[in-house]
């Protein structure tokens, strides 16, 4: 399948001016609606389950991420349902025009673990501090806790961030975009890189390159089912082997320390290595989906 015959560029209406404004003004204005109130549930939620674990780095981090994912929830249903109201088509729709295919994300998600997963692993055994799932200092059951924890959350969490920046807002331009389909990467990814409230040059590339990767596997496989699993699986990696969403939040605001310029090109090109992964992941998923076909 090509981009341009992708179905996620079929357009979801007919293309008017008021269309844009009211969408995305009317998202927002509706995710703060939802948002907040799942931020502050999700808050004392995460506070109340990870307490008896005395503050420890993990259950802090857990319970940091529960407001943050069941915001970004809230945020996506409201778009979809402004959208939806809009467009008049199911919110499903702007996920997967098709039947959603669960096949697809496993794949995305098993291929990425398989080729990122010991780079994961050996990112985070060189590091000065253990990754989340060696911390010596953490109990069995708060890792156990952790891991399911965070698994659950970074898939919600993916899932929402996927259905805004690569379902939504790639359908809602494939009416102008159609033509040029290389112009549907730029609003997407620019908004990807802005959300994860990032000034570090290198975490700019990493997130850019990132968000227009997974554009790719979107357009390239006609759903979102492989980007959620290929997004799912990156954080999942991070989260288990480098580092928590705690030391992320610390290390956003200022570029690391290079000791040289080679050194600094090589940290811009590390930045690029996940996205080149996702490109190599969606075409052997995309590949082995159209020979499948092709048998039946």
């Amino acid at each position: 399948m090509t981009v341009a015959a992708s179905p996620m560029l079929e357009p979801v209406g007919p293309v008017r001016l008021w269309t844009w404004p009211v969408v995305v003004v009317g998202g927002f204005v509706l995710g703060l609606v939802f948002g907040a109130p799942l931020y502050f549930v999700g808050r004392f939620v995460g506070e109340a389950l990870f307490a008896p674990y005395g503050g420890h780095e993990l259950a802090r981090a857990a319970a940091e991420f529960l407001p943050l994912s069941l915001t970004l929830v809230g945020l996506a249903l409201a778009g979809l349902i402004v959208a939806k109201a809009v467009y008049r088509r199911p919110m499903v729709s702007f996920v997967a025009p098709r039947p959603f295919r669960p096949g697809l994300m496993l794949a995305g998600f098993l291929g990425y673990l398989a080729v990122m997963g010991p780079v994961f692993y050996g990112v985070g055994q060189a590091a000065p501090e253990p990754g989340p799932l060696f911390d010596p200092t953490a109990p069995v059951d708060l890792k156990v806790a952790y891991v399911a924890t965070m698994g659950l959350l970074i898939l919600v969490a993916a899932a929402a961030e996927e259905a805004l920046f690569r379902g939504l807002l790639l359908q809602m331009q494939a009416g102008t975009a159609r033509l040029i389909p290389w112009l549907l990467f730029g609003p997407a990814t620019l908004l990807f890189m802005a959300a994860h409230g990032t000034t570090q040059s290198h975490a700019l590339v990493l997130y850019g390159a990132l968000g227009a990767a997974l554009a790719w596997a979107a357009l390239r496989t006609g759903g979102l089912e492989a980007s959620i699993g290929l997004h799912t699986a990156h954080n999942f990696g991070l989260m288990l082997f480098v580092g928590t969403v705690l030391d992320d939040l610390e290390k956003r605001s200022a570029d690391p320390a290079f000791g040289s310029d080679v050194e600094r090109v090589a940290g811009y090109a590390a930045a690029l290595v996940p996205a080149v992964v996702v490109v190599l992941v969606t075409e052997v998923v995309a590949r082995s989906l159209r020979s499948a076909r092709a048998t039946t």
